[in-house]
């Protein structure tokens, strides 16, 4: 179990930090986080990494969709396609510059009963956080790839609509 309290004083917390550090070192399928605030940092560093890929591939597919319903020469669609391609970049340039080179990005937060009870946790740490090794690679192609596909189609309806012009 990594963070477990050892120590008590100002160097516990860094100390634990490094403990976890280390853990991530070895990806071991499962690491459970012990203290109540490293463990809650690091549940929402996960939890907001998760969601801007979620808001990233949602406006993607929705600029995608707006391209596919709107008439070709439709500059109302760009009204919606801009900022939903924006939205696009924007978390896609975050989660590549600020959690791609995380090992946290690995790891997905698992608090679920058949977790819980195939780990021989103490009674003292029903607040840990379990972290389960999971590939996201298929996550962040898809992520990836919904970004080009919308910034493409926004060029290209950019493209037509000044040919018209």
């Amino acid at each position: 179990m990594f963070g477990e309290k050892k120590e008590a004083g100002g160097g516990s917390h860094e100390a634990h930090e490094l403990e976890f550090d280390r853990a991530l070192e070895f990806t071991p399928k499962i690491i459970v986080i012990e203290p109540h605030s490293l463990a809650d940092a690091t549940a929402r560093w996960i939890k907001i990494g998760n969601g801007l890929t979620r808001v990233g591939i949602g406006c993607g597919v929705a600029s995608v969709a707006t391209f596919a319903l709107t008439k070709s020469n439709s500059a109302q669609s760009l009204y919606v396609m801009f900022p939903l391609v924006g939205v696009n970049l924007l978390c896609c340039t975050l989660y590549n510059v600020s959690w791609s080179s995380d090992p946290c990005i690995h790891y997905q937060v698992d608090n679920s009963k058949e977790i819980r009870d195939q780990l021989p946790l103490a009674d003292n740490m029903e607040d840990a956080v379990i972290l389960v090794r999971c590939v996201d690679t298929n996550r962040r192609v898809l992520h990836t790839t919904v970004t080009l596909v919308a910034l493409s189609l926004v060029v290209y309806r950019v493209i037509q609509w000044f040919k018209q012009l």
